[in-house]
């Protein structure tokens, strides 16, 4: 069996430049996709005040990592997701080339507590 080694909320540049060295013992990134003026960033929540990537620069790294990642994106709205998930089929990272294996974190819920059914179904979101 493969272990992963994860490294949760890599949300910076220089983390995700740490992660992805040749040296790292991480095989396996999460990272949390935001939007801050209708720009995907990399952030936990909208709180954040100093953000330095965007999910345009984290794709871009991605398809230079030589070394098969897997790869967790973890939205944070409705929003985030229609506008993500084809970004990221777009950058093709689990092709051949790089086989990363890519995971979607879609589990956002609309209405408050909880109540409302989720906003998407899982055929909507295949990455």
């Amino acid at each position: 069996m493969h272990t992963r080694v994860w490294y949760h909320g890599a949300n910076t540049a220089r983390k995700i430049a740490e992660i992805f060295a040749p040296h790292s013992v991480y095989n396996a990134i999460e990272v949390d996709i935001s939007s801050m003026d209708g720009i995907l960033r990399l952030a936990h929540g909208p709180e954040v005040s100093t953000v330095d990537t965007t999910l345009a620069n984290f794709l871009d790294t991605v398809q230079t990592v030589p070394t098969a990642y897997t790869i967790k994106f973890d939205f944070k709205d409705e929003f985030l997701i229609r506008s993500g998930i084809p970004r990221i089929k777009q950058a093709q990272l689990d092709t051949v080339a790089t086989q990363h294996t890519l995971v979607a974190n879609v589990d956002t819920i609309a209405g408050p507590g909880g109540d409302s059914h989720v906003i998407m179904n899982s055929t909507e979101l295949s990455i």
